[in-house]
């Protein structure tokens, strides 16, 4: 068995998250903190996870298990950039929805597509492959529904060639 599946077995079985997780270019982090800080080439990646309404959740969990899918399959910035998004999402939910829920439903999505800065930014579109991917893992956090949405819509990108 390959270094990838052994890394994809551990995070998928068990209850938790394994006290090793490896970069596509090899660093090892624990992906069981709330801080995972290590340099990857020329990349300092730290990505925070406690402090924004994640505590003991299992939307903390299978966040976590997928962005460590991530960091293992592609580039740390794409990881990095995936964490920006995603705590963005999370913001918007806890500011819309009363809180954090357990699961990222179709409703939720619809109403973050309908908010003006994020029509504006494209930050659903770049979410989109992230969340699919973190549902088709398996891992807690994102539903069906949610998924078939992403999948039925045209998500538009950010605004391309304006002056910044």
């Amino acid at each position: 068995m390959n270094t990838q599946a052994l890394f994809l077995d551990s995070i998928t079985e068990g209850p938790s998250l394994p006290s090793q997780a490896r970069t596509r270019s090899g660093v090892v982090f624990d992906p069981r903190q709330d801080r995972w800080k290590f340099r990857d080439g020329v990349k300092n990646v730290n990505l925070v996870f406690d402090g924004w309404g994640l505590e003991n959740s299992e939307l903390k969990d299978g966040f976590k298990r997928a962005l460590a899918w991530q960091i293992r399959s592609m580039s740390p910035s794409h990881a990095v950039n995936m964490h920006v998004k995603t705590k963005h999402l999370f913001k918007f939910l806890m500011d819309n929805f009363s809180g954090l829920p357990t699961e990222i439903s179709e409703e939720h999505l619809i109403s973050y597509a309908a908010d003006p800065m994020v029509l504006k930014n494209g930050y659903l579109s770049g979410l989109s492959g992230f969340l699919k991917k973190w549902y088709e893992l398996g891992y807690p956090g994102v539903s069906k529904g949610a998924v078939d949405y992403l999948k039925s819509v045209r998500l538009r990108g950010n605004e391309k060639g304006a002056a910044v």
